[in-house]
């Protein structure tokens, strides 16, 4: 992996493409996660600290970690911030009240502040076609897990819809400081992300310009390595940091290891074989097609997410009008 090169070709991006959009500097929103941190120091390489701002969105349930890693990062690439409390935004909008009422639906004693939700999606990927089952759990304040339960579709899609308010409420606020600068907004999601739906429209994939999106993750830690990202953020787990009792990304990446995820996807996307994937993974062949098969199919569920609105354009209606 050329890291010099890489880092080459993406700061080299973000110049020209800041330049085409007419703006004088980059605003990246920052979680103290790989992703937000990588694509900092990328934007710091590219224009330089003064024209980088970093935007930190803690809310009630938000892990302190993710603020202190943030605020480090701004110290050490010496770039302004701002600092933006979602909690008061997120409460008149019903947020909280919206996903504890699905959360009580199945565990009545629930108490918000003492119980942590999270979403845990279980499917055989390797071995089955089958779809992936949702399951809902929750946790005391020891981290004991004190409910998994499968959640019904109409009930898992509720919980998602009001926890989405989280990323849409952040991309407000970074959307904000951009017109404030006549900044643009810079986007982290990394090509796992991108390739399987893993971000919200008009939430964290709400962006001006991408860097990332064609780094799969396995790879980006790699590149963070070599760029002397914190080691602290690089040994993170990564997590969404939406629901307090989701304590990993991997949740969501159907508890897939990286390196596993990222050879299928590459072998979907035509850039490895299946035989090569199975040598790098361990796996049999015929797992990594059904992986592969299973990816694809979440790929296509969620082409909407990555598609601009859809028009019909003036053509057909010209000799109408």
């Amino acid at each position: 992996m050329n890291t010099t090169q890489i880092r080459s070709i993406i700061t080299d991006h973000f110049r020209k493409t800041l330049k085409t959009l007419h703006r004088d500097g980059f605003v990246v929103g920052l979680s103290g996660g790989i992703d937000s941190t990588v694509t900092a120091h990328l934007a710091v390489e590219a224009m330089g600290p003064k024209k980088v701002l970093g935007v930190i969105m803690p809310e009630r349930e938000s892990s302190p970690e993710s603020k202190s890693l943030a605020m480090d990062l701004v110290r050490k690439l010496g770039i302004e911030h701002r600092e933006v409390d979602l909690t008061p935004s997120l409460e008149a909008l019903g947020a909280y009240e919206k996903r504890d009422a699905v959360v009580r639906r199945y565990f009545e004693s629930y108490t918000p502040g003492r119980h942590r939700v999270g979403i845990a999606l279980r499917q055989d990927m390797t071995g089955s076609s089958m779809p992936p089952l949702h399951y809902l759990t929750v946790q005391d304040e020891n981290g004991v897990m004190v409910l998994e339960e499968r959640i019904r579709l109409r009930d898992y899609m509720e919980l998602v819809a009001a926890t989405n308010f989280k990323q849409r409420s952040r991309a407000m606020q970074v959307y904000y400081w951009a017109d404030y600068f006549n900044y643009a907004v810079l986007g982290t999601t990394n090509r796992d992300e991108l390739l399987l739906g893993f971000f919200v429209k008009l939430g964290d994939g709400a962006a001006d310009v991408e860097g990332i999106e064609g780094i799969y993750k396995s790879e980006l830690y790699m590149l963070a390595q070599a760029m002397g990202v914190d080691q602290r953020v690089i040994d993170r787990t990564p997590t969404t940091d939406t629901l307090p009792g989701q304590k990993s990304q991997k949740g969501y990446f159907y508890g897939l290891e990286f390196n596993t995820l990222d050879t299928a996807l590459q072998v979907m996307e035509g850039l490895v074989t299946v035989k090569q994937a199975a040598q790098r993974t361990g796996l049999e062949e015929a797992q990594v097609k059904q992986l592969v098969d299973n990816l694809k199919r979440r790929n296509e569920t969620t082409t909407i997410l990555r598609a601009p609105p859809t028009g019909i354009g003036r053509a057909p209606l010209q000799h109408l009008l």
